[in-house]
């Protein structure tokens, strides 16, 4: 008998991984970019991202909601601005992205706050000029490097001499995947700008309802300080200079990274079906009969009615 509860067992696993290879993934990497040579310095940046992952066949649909505030200095005695260009997908199929309205502000008086949209890129040379230094250099020599048109939203921020200001950002957007075996999401920024500023930047990821898949990790992982919260996982980072490489390491010909992101591998976990073992209860049993008490009931009535037939015979056999 154990021998065979064994077998049982083995031949069914507590999980069963579905397995592809090579993987098919999907990332959502938002962030903001300096245009090179501004004066603005960027001396604390506060990020807040949460994301659900939903199935959505043959894919997924992930929802995600953006915090941003930026600590703003001019540190000279005159007045100074800054460009700060945004995309919602750096690193992803613009085509999969919708409804993003991103929304700026900035704390107390200010010189200037103006934005402007630029609609189905296909180059960054389509980008204003302070922005093409941020571009690896091998992008130039090509006339396409996004077949999926992009959008940007660039703001210009001017401050007066030794001002400080808060810059605050958001943005909620929807990313639609097909058939994909992990998903990323993260923030970043110009890496080049941040590092030059040595920016202090704190981070958190929420990744909601992220329980049911086969595995959630945060990168980079040496900083981050993970909680788990029912079925939400939580990445929190405290970055200074100097950063860890993994937080700098981005993906070209996007000029950003200086970030943090989650990774969920979707493989879905499969448990084999569960034994019931509940006891009826007393009302429940009071109406319910055994299918052997059944059975034992009918042989019964059977053997009764056998019995009375032959005495029947019997009797009137002794009357003849």
């Amino acid at each position: 008998m154990f021998l065979l509860f064994q077998l049982i067992f083995l031949s069914h696993p507590r999980f069963i991984v579905k397995v592809v290879a090579p993987p098919i993934g999907a990332a959502c990497f938002p962030g903001l970019i300096t245009g090179t040579n501004q004066d603005l310095v960027i001396s604390d940046a506060e990020v807040n991202m949460t994301t659900l992952l939903q199935p959505k066949p043959p894919g997924y649909r992930c929802d995600i909601s953006l915090e941003v505030t930026l600590n703003l200095t001019n540190p000279y005695n005159f007045e100074t601005d800054l460009y700060l260009l945004y995309n919602p997908a750096w690193g992803s199929k613009s085509k999969t992205v919708t409804g993003s309205f991103p929304e700026w502000s900035l704390d107390g008086d200010y010189v200037a706050l103006r934005d402007s949209i630029f609609h189905n890129l296909t180059h960054p040379r389509q980008l204003p000029e302070e922005f093409h230094d941020r571009f690896p250099s091998w992008v130039w020599v090509h006339d396409v490097i996004w077949y999926d048109t992009c959008n940007f939203t660039l703001v210009n921020l001017t401050l007066e001499s030794r001002e400080n200001r808060l810059f605050l950002f958001r943005d909620s957007f929807r990313v639609d995947t097909y058939d994909i075996d992990y998903f990323e999401a993260g923030f970043g920024f110009s890496a080049g700008q941040i590092q030059y500023d040595r920016t202090i930047i704190t981070m958190r990821i929420e990744m909601l309802q992220s329980a049911q898949y086969y595995r959630v990790s945060f990168i980079p992982d040496d900083t981050v300080s993970v909680t788990h919260d029912g079925e939400n996982y939580v990445g929190e980072w405290f970055l200074e200079y100097p950063y860890p490489v993994e937080m700098l390491y981005g993906v070209v010909p996007e000029p950003i990274r200086g970030g943090c992101e989650g990774y969920i591998l979707i493989h879905q976990v499969n448990y084999p079906p569960t034994i019931d073992y509940t006891i009826p209860t007393t009302s429940e049993a009071s109406h319910t009969v055994p299918s052997d008490a059944i059975q034992m009931i009918f042989a019964t009535l059977i053997s009764v009615t056998i019995i009375a037939f032959v005495a029947v015979l019997v009797h009137y056999s002794k009357r003849d």
